[in-house]
């Protein structure tokens, strides 16, 4: 079947491949959005829209990092699940060490970006390693 255009799967590749590093930069700029609507208390639907984002971002990064070979569904709520696994296991150490507040939730919101990131861009280059 002949891909018709701009579609989901489209998009999928296009942030996992994530070429100079622009859609960690986006991933950050959502946790900077997150950030500042928790302190400023501006809108609930920009704190929802910053969230959905670094939702998605996040789980094409897990999914194609670690289940690549899987059907974009597959791979798109499996990367989903693994990228809720890594907030709830930073969330319980970071509140273990010192409770979640605003600044800690950020906190832990940037450590998983970081790792969805290093996790997206080792898998590529181990990828790329095997083909060549």
């Amino acid at each position: 079947m002949r891909d018709q255009g701009f579609g989901f799967e489209s998009l999928e590749k296009l942030i996992a491949r994530d070429s100079k590093l622009s859609f960690t930069m986006v991933l950050f700029v959502a946790v900077l959005v997150i950030f500042l609507n928790g302190v400023l208390s501006l809108s609930f639907v920009v704190g929802v829209f910053a969230s959905v984002f670094y939702f998605f971002v996040g789980a094409a990064f897990l999914g194609r990092a670690f289940f690549g070979d899987e059907v974009l569904l597959v791979r798109f709520l499996l990367g989903g699940l693994v990228l809720l696994v890594f907030l709830g296991l930073v969330g319980w150490v970071v509140m273990i060490v010192n409770g979640l507040d605003v600044w800690m939730v950020t906190l832990a919101l940037f450590v998983v970006a970081v790792g969805c990131s290093l996790s997206n861009r080792v898998v590529r280059r181990r990828v790329r390693r095997e083909v060549a």
